[in-house]
């Protein structure tokens, strides 16, 4: 019974042996990607990481695009838009943040057409139906000529709106 225990602890000496030495690979030279605003530099063979992140590097929101930085491109928020104090269905005006000239906003009618009048929805003023704007006239078949008998047709005009 002796002689197995010193057995055994003879081979639990030479199996730790052996998994330290397994377990320890050769160093090898790393290759590393660029550190980005979100991560540090990092091997792509092993994974280590150097440094750390380079950080985001925001230039503020405009009037059309959002906060942004210039490594990456990342965006934050939303763009702050054109500040046009007079700005309505029917005037424009200048920008007070970049000083473009801002056309006006038109009037919102998603309803108004040849027959039907509608009220903007940003000003309320009332439209009356834009009524018909011919085109040309068109000539609609309306029975075809045989060896026996004479073809009809219809001249026939349509909006154009």
């Amino acid at each position: 019974m002796v002689w197995r225990i010193i057995d055994l602890k003879k081979l639990l000496v030479l199996l730790t042996v052996l998994l330290c030495l397994c377990g320890c690979t050769p160093k090898h030279e790393h290759t590393w990607t660029e550190a980005t605003c979100e991560e540090p530099r990092k091997c792509s063979e092993c994974g280590e990481t150097e440094g750390e992140a380079l950080g985001h590097e925001w230039v503020e929101a405009t009037c059309i695009a959002p906060k942004t930085c210039t490594r990456c491109g990342k965006t934050e928020g939303e763009a702050l838009g054109h500040s046009v104090p007079t700005l309505s269905c029917t005037e424009g005006g200048k920008c007070e943040r970049c000083g473009k000239e801002v056309e006006a906003l038109g009037h919102l009618t998603p309803n108004l057409s040849c027959t039907t009048g509608d009220t903007c929805q940003r000003c309320g003023e009332e439209f009356e139906p834009l009524g018909h704007e011919p085109g040309e006239e068109t000539k609609k078949e309306i029975k075809k000529a045989t060896c026996t008998e004479k073809g009809s047709y219809q001249l026939e005009v349509y909006c154009t709106r």
